[in-house]
């Protein structure tokens, strides 16, 4: 067996294939003080730290979630400046990926890619030239709205979902004309169906699990799941339990949500975002503190523990769908393949 305890042949083919997880939680820093340089905050930051659990998981691509819901204009340009100076500092081991051949590249050199990704769009401050800022500072791709409703749309926990407004629809545009991927993840069953339909890019959902295995707000419908696929996007299964079957954050549980997007979606429309917080305990007080985020109780579905599936299990991840029968082509799809698809047809 190989050091990731899984058969020669599996170790093989995931060390080969491109592995991308498009969603780790990244926003949350320590150093917003002022006093210390991402270089130096690199030196123990636990986040910055786990990024080695991707790399030493044969991770070739993580999505670096870099602001969120409620994320000023000021604080996230903070939070990416910092980023950049420990990518800068660490040059010998990451690569921020502004093209796909800065990907493939990266992997040819045995370095890790990152994407700068948001999950929310109130880092704009209703100023639309941000986004073409923001494309040239790395973010690659940007969901509208984070659970609440906010001045592009509804999330997926707003009683009422009016849809897109103006604002989000000409969001959407801009996006599309700078070249950053448009993200429903986290959004109003409504603003999603808007957003297709205005976007003339595919539209993705980063990190979402079928509504069919698991009930939850936050996963998709079948009409979604192929609303999605028909845009061209790809949906990014994720590895929380309250989103998974059975609430289990386990490989079978996330085989087996694989399994119904390839079904419903295609094999072309399935990827990996896991979404793994580098600190569960961290969350657990966001749950706690943010009801109206975080709906609480069996109704809002997040009564859970709170628990992840861990980067350090993608290639157990790998190992499980060739046991599964998957053909290797269509395991490099959903490793990484079809996330490199939407990179080259979209970012600009």
């Amino acid at each position: 067996m190989s050091a990731w305890n899984i058969a020669p042949k599996a170790e093989k083919f995931h060390r080969d294939a491109l592995v991308w997880d498009n969603i780790f939680p990244f926003f949350d820093l320590y150093f917003f003080s002022g006093s210390m340089t991402g270089a130096q905050a690199g030196l123990f930051d636990p986040k910055y730290k786990s990024l080695r659990t991707y790399a030493d998981a044969g991770c070739d691509v993580i999505g670096l979630t870099v602001a969120g819901s409620k994320t000023g204009l000021t604080h996230t340009m903070r939070i990416i400046a910092n980023n950049l100076g420990f990518l800068r500092a660490n040059a010998d081991k990451y690569v921020l990926a502004k093209t796909a051949d800065d990907i493939l590249n990266a992997k040819r050199d045995g370095k890790v890619a990152v994407v700068f990704n948001f999950q929310g769009s109130d880092s704009l401050e209703w100023e639309l030239d941000t986004i073409a800022l923001y494309y040239e500072l790395g973010v690659r791709q940007m969901l509208l709205c984070y659970n609440t409703r906010n001045s592009a749309g509804n999330g997926c926990h707003e009683p009422n979902d009016d849809g897109l407004s103006e604002f989000g629809k000409a969001v959407v545009k801009e996006m599309n004309r700078v070249g950053m991927v448009v993200d429903a993840s986290h959004t109003g069953y409504r603003t999603t169906m808007d957003m297709f339909e205005v976007s003339t890019a595919p539209v993705i959902f980063s990190h979402s699990n079928p509504a069919k295995l698991q009930a939850h707000p936050r996963n998709v419908t079948d009409d979604q799941i192929k609303a999605c696929a028909q845009s061209g996007g790809v949906i990014g299964v994720v590895g929380f339990d309250g989103f998974l079957p059975g609430k289990r954050p386990s490989v079978p549980s996330l085989v087996e949500a694989i399994d119904n997007l390839a079904d419903k979606a295609g094999i072309d429309h399935v990827g990996l975002g896991l979404d793994r917080i580098y600190c569960e305990d961290m969350f657990r007080q966001a749950l706690a503190a943010n009801t109206s985020a975080y709906p609480q109780g069996e109704d809002g579905h997040y009564s859970t523990p709170a628990q992840f599936l861990s980067p350090a299990e993608l290639p157990q991840i790998t190992a499980a769908l060739m046991e599964r029968g998957y053909r290797e082509e269509d395991l490099r799809k959903i490793l990484g393949g079809n996330w490199l698809r939407i990179a080259r047809e979209v970012w600009k």
